[in-house]
Formats: structure tokens, sequence, C-alpha cells
């Protein structure tokens, strides 16, 4: 069972002169053929709440980077999530399989390490439109595919309790909004409980940005120990503090993805510009010079997933995610 959005009120005595965020579909939505590239850090639990708030983390020590790419659910190992509409792969043979609309964010399966879980009742992540003061709680359930006796029962409180200024150590940004979680569940079969989890979690999002900017979550099984983590987006994808970052689309064409194999490409502005082809683990397969139009050959080129960059004058610029399907 949803719970409508309800008001909360936080009372503050600085002053209200920064912007209130509004996180829509439109603005912070996860979407398919977007990367990003996550940073671990030791960032603490963060307990500051409120409005017009500094909220700084500018000198995180960085733990080591990884790519987090949204890709479509037939674009995965584990195509068995109908109903969704996007998926994150967070490591490995992990991934969340999701529904981005304008009604909001649901998780509506699961596949971690080749076991996965389908959402009978989904998991709200965050409802659209969503601003500060704004909660939801959320009743969820979820039964591993494999094994229809095993059973996920939850819950999660949602609340958006503070608004303004992130400093991070690639830059500061302003009119973020952050969104705390809560969450509890057992899981179960037909005879006893397997175990509880407890969790909570903190996201920082930025208008543009389809993606949270910064995350934080702690969680615990039955009375084990916490295990927290930190992360943060470098380099920002979507608008930072001087402008927008030059991306691949502001430049050129490219079609078809997913692909089969070949990719046309068409450049939009005058330039010297060249196209590489990296996996996810950031090795170049291919690196080309390019025209006002181009045939790139991916026929020799393995079927999965890869990031397209684009160099104007030997200078990269923020890749792209395409799919290779031969």
């Amino acid at each position: 069972m949803k719970k409508l959005i309800t008001v909360l009120v936080i009372l503050s005595c600085g002053l209200t002169n920064v912007a209130q965020p509004l996180l829509e579909y439109s603005n912070v939505g996860y979407k398919i053929y977007t990367n990003y590239v996550m940073h671990g850090s030791n960032m603490g639990r963060p307990t500051l709440i409120g409005n017009s708030l500094n909220w700084q983390y500018d000198t995180l020590i960085d733990a080591g980077g990884y790519t987090v790419p949204l890709i479509p659910p037939g674009a995965t190992p584990k195509d068995s999530f109908p109903l969704s509409n996007v998926a994150v792969n967070t490591g490995p043979d992990n991934y969340f399989y999701y529904k981005s609309d304008i009604a909001g964010l649901e998780l509506r399966g699961a596949s971690l390490n080749g076991i996965g879980f389908i959402y009978t009742d989904p998991e709200v992540v965050l409802p659209f439109p969503f601003s500060f003061g704004n909660s939801f709680n959320d009743n969820w359930r979820a039964e591993q595919t494999s094994a229809s006796n095993l059973y996920r029962i939850g819950s999660t409180d949602i609340v958006a309790d503070g608004y303004g200024t992130l400093k991070l150590p690639n830059g500061t940004y302003k009119n973020i909004l952050r969104v705390k979680s809560d969450q509890n569940y057992i899981a179960y079969d037909t005879t006893a409980t397997r175990f509880t989890h407890q969790s909570e979690s903190v996201n920082w999002y930025m208008s543009g940005v389809h993606y949270p900017v910064a995350q934080y979550s702690q969680s615990r099984i039955d009375s084990n120990p916490i295990i927290e983590l930190g992360l943060y987006q470098d380099p920002i994808v979507g608008p930072t503090a001087v402008g927008n970052i030059s991306t691949v689309g502001q430049f050129i064409n490219y079609y078809p993805n997913p692909a089969k194999n070949g990719l046309t490409i068409n450049v939009k502005k005058e330039g010297n510009f060249s196209i590489e082809l990296t996996d996810l683990k950031g090795a170049t397969l291919l690196k080309k010079s390019i025209g006002n139009q181009e045939k790139i050959n991916l026929s020799n080129i393995a079927n999965g997933n890869y990031l397209l960059h684009l160099l104007q004058d030997d200078k990269r610029m923020a890749g792209e995610f395409i799919t290779i399907q031969h």
C-alpha cells in the first residue's frame, strides 16, 4: 500500500536564500544510455538537515571509482522484468531494474550475482514531483524468481529533509535536494524468517542530472556490524558549477543504438573530432578520426555494453553508453 505524499515542516532560523529544488521525471528521472562514474569515500553519516544548507564534502579522499551504466533491461543477462524500462548495473553481475516515468522511480526487480528478485508490489524509490518538506511511506513485497517460497517484505519512509549547496572534491553545486530513506524488511520462506535488514540512505539530487550526485548508506543484517558506503559523481554528468559540461550529443548524432555491425556518425559542428570506444573498465577498443559523416565498423567488437567517447583536439568529452548486439 502506498501512502500519499505529506508535508513535513522543518524549522530553521537560517535565511532561505537558496532556491528550493523540485524533483520531477524530466530533471532527475533515470534514463537509458546514460553513464555515471561514482567514487567511493568515507564521508561519515550525514546529519545536517534544513534549508539553505552547506554540505561540505570537498575534502573527501577518493577510494576509487567505477562506472554505473543505465541501460535497457533487454541488454542485460536477466531480461525477466517486463514492467521495467531502465536497468542500473552497479557491479559485475549486479543489476537493478526500475520503472522510471512521470509518477516516480520504482524498483521492479533485481539480479544480484545471478539470484533474481521480482517485486509483486513495487518499491517506490522516489515519487514525483518531490520537494523540500515532502514525505512518502511505501510498503513493498518481492519474491525470488528461482524459488517462489522465498520472499522479502518491507517498508520505506522517504523524506526530503534538506536543500542547499553541496561541495564535492570536483566542484560546488547549488540548488541540491537531500532525500533520506529509512528501510526495514524481513526475508523469509514458508517455514521461518531468514533474516531482518535495516538501512538508512541519503541521496543528493541536482536538476538536470539523472542520477544522485552523491550518496550515503548504512545497513545492518540482524545484529551484525553496520556497513557504511559513501559515493559521489566525478565528473558530474549534467549541469556543473560553471555551466554545462561538453557531451557527445552536443556535437554528433549517431545511430543505431543498439548497434549491430556498424555505427553511423553525423558531425553537427565544425572541428577536429575523433571517436573512441572503450569497455566499461576503460580499455580502448577502437579510436578513429571522423569527418562530417562516418560509418564505423563494429563487426569485430563482441556483444556487450560500451562507452562511446568524442574527442575534440584530443580532449575527451563525457562518454555515452552504447550496446552492440550482432
